[in-house]
């Protein structure tokens, strides 16, 4: 079985790896959009420094990408789905008006209303947080 990379965020447990393709496909060039994006850098903050310098040799020497608006779909797929134990969640987006974004949590296990009201309330943190800030998720 392969060693499985180290975590530059021990706090929540992210590859340098992983955060170095977040900020690649999303255009991230500062720690802040990374934390956005992430949660890295956001509990202890001593992997920041370490940010820091991952951001800066990714980007150094090119230019500073054009930044798109995120999308709820890009949110989902992008700075949530990455981050879920695939084990027991698979989140689909099924449509969005305005800022209700609806979304099939499907659990795969036995089901937990307390971890679905958690998961529930990380998704729409997130999405306010990268959407809009009025942002309301309902399962379905």
């Amino acid at each position: 079985m392969p060693t499985p990379p180290p975590k530059l965020c021990t706090c929540f447990g992210l590859s340098a790896a992983d955060l170095a393709r977040l900020a690649l496909e999303r255009g991230l060039t500062s720690v802040d959009e990374l934390s956005a994006a992430s949660t890295a850098g956001t509990g202890c903050r001593t992997c920041v420094p370490d940010l820091e310098k991952l951001l800066e040799q990714l980007w150094k020497g090119q230019p500073k990408p054009a930044v798109k608006p995120a999308t709820p779909a890009d949110i989902v797929r992008d700075a949530i789905r990455p981050f879920l134990n695939k084990a027991t969640w698979e989140l689909q987006l099924i449509d969005v008006l305005e800022a209700l974004v609806r979304i099939r949590a499907i659990p795969h296990g036995e089901k937990c209303r307390e971890a679905e009201d958690t998961l529930r309330q990380f998704v729409e943190n997130r999405l306010k947080e990268m959407y809009r800030p009025d942002a309301v998720v309902v399962f379905v």
